[in-house]
Order: C-alpha cells, then sequence, then structure tokens
C-alpha cells in the first residue's frame, strides 16, 4: 500500500506524521511517501525536516521516503493540482492531511487543499487535525 504524505513545515503536519507511525509504523507492506513541493531552494526547515522523516524510516517496519518535488508556484491551486498529479502518477492508495479549522468563508468556497483533493481523487484521503487548532 502506498501513503502520500504531502507536508508543509508546520505544527499541525508533526501530528499528521505521528498518526502515520501510529497507523502504519509496524506494517512492512506500507510505503510512505513524503513530499513538500517547494518553488523555492532547500534551504531553512525543509531539508531538517526530510532528514528527520527519513531517519524515521529506520526506527520503523514501513518504507519511508521524505523528499522535495520544484514545482514552478506554491499557490493552493499549484500545490493541489500537484498532489492530485502525484496521486495518479504512483498510483496512491491513502493520503494522510494535517490541517487546521478553517473558516465558514474558506468551507463554502472550498479553498481548502483538503477539500479539493477529496473531491479530486479516488484516493482515501485522511485528515489529521492539530489539537490545538
Amino acid at each position: 500500500m502506498l501513503v502520500l504524505f504531502p507536508f508543509t513545515i508546520e505544527q499541525v503536519n508533526e501530528r499528521a506524521l505521528d498518526h502515520i507511525k501510529t497507523v502504519y509504523g509496524d506494517n512492512e507492506a506500507v510505503t510512505v511517501h513524503a513530499v513538500h513541493f517547494t518553488d523555492g531552494p532547500e534551504e531553512g526547515g525543509v531539508p531538517i525536516a526530510i532528514n528527520h522523516i527519513n531517519n524515521l524510516g529506520e526506527e520503523y517496519d514501513m518504507t519511508l521516503k521524505a523528499e522535495a518535488i520544484r514545482i514552478s508556484s506554491t499557490n493552493k491551486q499549484s500545490i493541489r493540482q500537484n498532489i492530485v498529479d502525484y496521486i495518479g502518477e504512483y498510483d496512491v492508495d491513502v493520503v494522510i492531511l494535517g490541517y487546521k479549522e478553517s473558516t465558514f468563508f474558506d468551507t463554502v468556497r472550498k479553498h481548502r487543499i483538503q477539500d479539493r483533493i477529496i473531491d479530486d481523487t479516488d484516493a482515501t484521503v485522511t485528515l489529521v487535525q492539530h489539537p490545538y487548532y
């Protein structure tokens, strides 16, 4: 089974990573692709996060691969489309997304990336909310 974890450098994604470890950590049939979509250079917290996630793969039975993928733009529409394309290209079974509460207007207009991914793919999407949001 292939699990996609598109991540950003935010606390909410740490909770999603904890969920992945808890649910899939002891399953050697699971491969997790942790992907950071970026239009900028790999600096700051991104290489540290990638190294941290890759090291977690050594502690668990699941296969875990983290990487940054360069895209042309990091607006919401571009990120969503790149996630949807990745799901199709790699035949992803499950997508794990960290999220924060959104405003009423975001929900109505479906401006959240999570809503659009649920609408645009056949993959199972698990939303992991950060407990402090």
